[in-house]
């Protein structure tokens, strides 16, 4: 008995100590942690309120500000303020009938001296002085807006204000009382009544009606900075207390009751009382993070629409500049011109900054794509400071190319999107440099694979940047300050386009500067070094020869030292003139052993004696005839080719001189073989280089091959013909793909034909469907394995694959590079260099499985689709040459590239007269079918018509005619835009054929 008692005694004890340490544990560590995860929990739900409460209310004011500007904006709003001709009952009759946003807000227009103009449903009598603090800002320019809180008369409301501008200058302001209460705005929001909002500014306080038990809040702080108002919110938080409580008692109950059930109990009660706050919590933040995903998505929203405005405003924005270009042709005063002039102005600054609009919400929206082509680097990044270099001069800096890029090197990746980079940053440089110098510097460093690193830096020496200013250099519509804007313009735009374009391509940039001195913009862009091969010039000729710069510019002399020591040469350096002819005296009296410089390269703008006077005075001195003279000149002018020649200069170029004109300069130079007139950049191009760069052409056994070029469009015959021709090749032209397949059939056996080049769009049968027809066809008397080359207008997305794909041996870009040509005939009609032919059983099942989708136009070929349309290689070349016949003397407009078409047809002006007068013959028949197609509102013709022209444009080097043409081509099924184009076609039609006749006239 006594045991029993002992021990129920015992397990008394034990289960009441069980119980007091259950319940000393219970209230020493799970209640103070269960009552901060619930504090916590509420506290960042209730922090994530008060932001959202703070950012709607900043939204609220946000669009009220914009709709009162947009009211402040109207001219008989503006003239109104200035008494300018419109009467007070007029600026009433306006104003009665605007709303703010849909509501009928009161109103208050105000003149420069505070005196009421117009006023509905306000109180003038309040707060509307001219001496008035918000007054004075506004009129002083110290803000762009007010916003003020206003308690009057028992009522609670947002005073907003606004400027009127005009010309620039404050001459008014425009008040708006918002006559709505918080509960009225907010009532969105407060779902519950258990919230309360105190609104804070200058001593005024704007506050909600619902007042919370001030012993059970919880109060918050937010700054609005739009306003700069000061907000404190409230919460209630006794539900939530009341929950906790009852959790703790469920808890201490169970413990007490029944020690058995205890750990079950608080499992269980736990799950349930604990994890419902914090569900509820979660639940709370999700609504939270979906409204932050809503609102970015209505950014994008945004962005979208603005891309698709942008897109809406060129359209008459390029018809405008149109009807500019032909006004300023016309029959008009001096006068005249100089207000057309300013007006062509200011509509290419909307463009541009439309542009700008454009490219940054496209990339905002994750909507711009990036191509992946293959270029030559060295000699986009040469076209590119050719193209900058009239701008440079015009603004009296020197722009210099330090490139390790002295051979052509093929890579692959988006070079439109690094030619915008490059301008952006080099043409910002330009801007912002009074005077001194820009240097791009360019360096490609192989990294590992078939991967490199391209490494650019832009440096100048302009006005610098406060290391304060730039952290928010990048960010969208900013600028250094405000006053940039004004003297320099510009959109604010250009830096964060570039910075989101090299993250796009995988790169970053970066900035260092100093006020006052100067900036360098440094950026990496990695690429692909690509599998085309890469045409390395020889440097032979130039190794060992001993080469003299003389230039007062120091930054000019290590970049050519650099370059030229990296060919093997000796270099010496003069920083004068006076410097140049002493150690010109020395070397003559060295040892005879010792060769004497081969070449002096002399800058024409040095202090004291200029480039043209230490030029006359070396030809001066007999002993110095051995060495060639090379002048480099910031302007070149009219005449100066004979002058400088008269002066015995051998070669000269305007700045900046690329690495390749100037290897290729140096090698005729230093070729004896020829002789050769005054070189410039403009005739070093048309020189044969085949004695300088050791190369050779067809081989005999290639030159006697047959060929059959398949083309319908005049002009593009005569160009390859031409090519053809030169390269001693025998050829016969066919019309369509009918008369191709009539040519082959009736070939004699003995003299088949070897190769074919193939259009691959005509009338009656294209280029695709021929092919499929000599390989799939059966004809026993045409040969099917015959090598056949594509020529496309147009390089098109997946365009390689379908030739491939129907047959085609390989693949060529038109207009026609005479490089290009030769080495695809090297390739196809020297064995030893050609590739295995196509495989026919492949292609014949192909064929089998899809004939069916072979058809022309837009739709696809062999599964592929033919209708995404990318910017052509020859166009971007075209556009990038130094040299073109301009419409109205400016640099913005491209009208006929005469160096480009020269190149294609080898620097013979007899044949580029020819095929001059063939386009004058043929384009207006060409003209007329696309009018008449677009008259008759016909797709399909319209395409064929502009697809035809675009083709003589483009071999005849109508830069401007053949984009236009090209946009005409790929939005044929949009009529209303192509109507809106044809004012544009015309014009520039107009002008090629000016230019065209006055060449033919000279």
């Amino acid at each position: 008995m006594l045991k029993k008692a002992s021990f129920f005694q015992g397990l008394l004890i034990t289960l009441s100590l069980a119980l007091g340490f259950c319940i000393f544990v219970s209230i020493v560590i799970v209640t103070p942690r269960i009552e901060n995860t619930v504090i916590g929990m509420q506290k960042d739900a209730s922090q994530k309120e008060t932001e959202i409460i703070g950012a709607y209310l900043e939204q609220y004011l946000d669009d009220r500000i914009a709709t009162l500007k947009d009211i402040a904006g109207y001219p008989i709003v503006k003239n109104g303020v200035m008494g300018a001709g419109i009467s007070d009952e007029d600026v009433a009759d306006f104003l009665n009938d605007v709303t703010i946003l849909g509501k009928n807000e009161g109103l208050v227009l105000l003149n420069v001296a505070a005196e009421s103009i117009y006023a509905r449903g306000v109180d003038l009598s309040h707060d509307y002085r001219f001496d008035t603090p918000w007054f004075e800002r506004l009129m002083t320019e110290q803000s762009r807006f007010e916003v003020n809180l206003i308690h009057h008369h028992q009522q609670d409301y947002f005073q907003l204000v606004v400027p009127i501008l005009l010309n620039g200058y404050v001459e008014g302001v425009l008040v708006c009382n918002t006559q709505t209460n918080l509960d009225e705005i907010l009532q969105v929001l407060f779902a519950s009544k258990k919230r309360h909002l105190q609104l804070k500014k200058n001593n005024i306080t704007l506050s909600t009606s619902a007042i919370p038990d001030q012993s059970q809040v919880l109060t918050l702080t937010h700054h609005i900075p739009l306003a700069d108002i000061d907000m404190v919110y409230q919460i209630d938080v006794q539900s939530l207390q009341e929950q906790k409580d009852a959790f703790l008692w469920t808890v201490m109950a169970s413990i007490a009751f029944t020690l058995g059930f205890t750990f079950l109990v608080l499992i269980t009660s736990g799950n349930i009382t604990v994890m419902a706050p914090y569900k509820r919590m979660e639940a709370l933040t999700k609504e939270r993070d979906a409204a932050l995903i809503e609102a970015k998505e209505s950014t994008k929203a945004k962005s979208a629409f603005l891309a698709n405005m942008s897109h809406e405003i060129r359209t008459p924005l390029n018809g405008i500049l149109g009807m500019l270009g032909l006004l300023n042709r016309s029959q008009i005063n001096h006068q005249q011109k100089h207000y057309v002039r300013l007006a062509k102005s200011s509509a290419d600054s909307l463009l541009t900054l439309i542009n700008d609009i454009l490219d940054f919400s496209k990339i905002e929206a994750g909507k711009l794509d990036l191509e992946e082509l293959d270029f030559d680097l060295c000699g986009h990044l040469e076209d590119f400071v050719h193209t900058m270099a009239l701008r440079a001069q015009e603004n009296r800096v020197e722009l210099i190319l330090d490139s390790n890029l002295t051979q052509p090197c093929v890579v692959r990746s988006d070079p439109g999107r690094l030619r915008q980079i490059l301008t952006n940053l080099v043409g910002n440089a330009i801007k912002f440099s009074a005077e001194g110098e820009v240097v791009v510097c360019a360096r490609l460093e192989e990294r590992e694979g078939q991967v490199a690193s391209f490494n650019c830096q832009i440096m100048d020496t302009g006005i610098g940047i406060a290391p304060e200013k730039i952290g928010t250099l990048f960010s969208s519509f900013s600028q250094v300050d405000a006053s940039t804007t004004r003297k320099y313009g510009g959109t604010g735009l250009g830096l964060a386009i570039v910075k989101q374009l090299c993250e796009l391509m995988k790169g970053n940039i970066m900035v260092e500067s100093a006020l006052g001195k100067g900036s360098t913009f440094s950026f990496n862009l990695p690429v692909i070094l690509s599998e085309l091969p890469s045409i390395n010039r020889t440097v032979s000729n130039i190794q060992g020869q001993r080469v003299l710069i003389v230039d007062d510019n120091e930054t000019n002399r290590e970049v050519l030292k650099g370059q030229l020591e990296g060919w093997g040469a000796a270099v010496e350096q003069a920083k004068s003139g006076a410097m140049a002819l002493s150690i010109l005296e020395k070397v003559t009296h060295e040892n005879a052993s010792n060769p004497f410089f081969s070449v002096a390269i002399l800058d024409m703008k040095m202090p004291e004696m200029d480039g043209a006077q230490l030029g006359k005075t070396i030809r001066e001195n007999p002993k110095w005839d051995v060495m060639n003279l090379v002048l480099m000149t910031s302007v070149s002018e009219r005449g100066d080719a004979n002058y400088f020649s008269e002066l015995g200069f051998n070669a000269y170029f305007s700045k900046p001189v690329t690495p390749s004109d100037l290897r290729e300069a140096l090698l005729l130079l230093l070729d004896d073989t020829t002789q050769k007139p005054l070189i410039d950049q403009h005739n070093l191009r048309y020189y044969d280089k085949a004695s300088i760069t050791s190369t050779q052409g067809l081989s005999d056994s290639a030159r006697q091959s047959r060929l059959l070029l398949v083309e319908d469009n005049a002009i593009n015959q005569e160009v390859a013909k031409g090519l053809l021709k030169d390269l001693g090749l025998q050829t016969d032209t066919a019309n369509n793909g009918i008369e191709a397949l009539s040519a082959l059939r009736n070939a004699p056996k003995s003299a088949p034909y070897d190769l074919i080049l193939m259009d691959c769009q005509m009338p009656e049968m294209d280029g695709y469907q021929t092919t499929l027809e000599i390989r799939t066809g059966g004809d026993h008397r045409i040969n099917s394995e015959v090598p056949i080359i594509a020529m496309t207008a147009n390089a098109m997305k997946g365009d390689r694959e379908k030739c491939l794909s129907v047959g085609m041996n390989d693949y060529m870009t038109k207009p026609i590079d005479p490089d290009q040509l030769e080495k695809k005939l090297k390739k196809w009609l020297e064995p030893s260099l050609g590739e295995t032919s196509f495989d026919k059983a492949l292609l014949e099942t192909r064929f089998h499985a899809e004939s069916k989708s072979v058809v022309t136009g837009e739709t696809t070929i062999g599964g592929v689709a033919t209708d995404n349309v990318i910017t052509d290689d020859i166009v971007s070349e075209n556009l990038a040459s130094e040299t073109v016949l301009r419409g109205d003397g400016g640099a913005s407009t491209l009208i006929w590239d005469k160096e480009g078409v020269l190149k294609r047809v080898r620097g013979k002006e007899e044949r580029l007269s020819a095929l001059v007068q063939l386009f004058l013959n043929n384009m207006p028949e060409m003209m007329a079918s696309i009018e008449k197609a677009v008259s008759e509102e016909n797709a399909m013709e319209i395409r064929k018509s502009a697809h035809a022209a675009k083709g003589s444009a483009a071999n005849l080097g109508g830069i401007e005619l053949q984009r236009v043409l090209q946009t005409i081509e790929c939005q044929s099924e949009d009529i209303k835009a192509v109507k809106e184009l044809m004012l544009e076609l015309q014009g520039h039609y107009q002008k090629l054929t000016e230019c065209l006749k006055q060449y033919l006239v000279h």
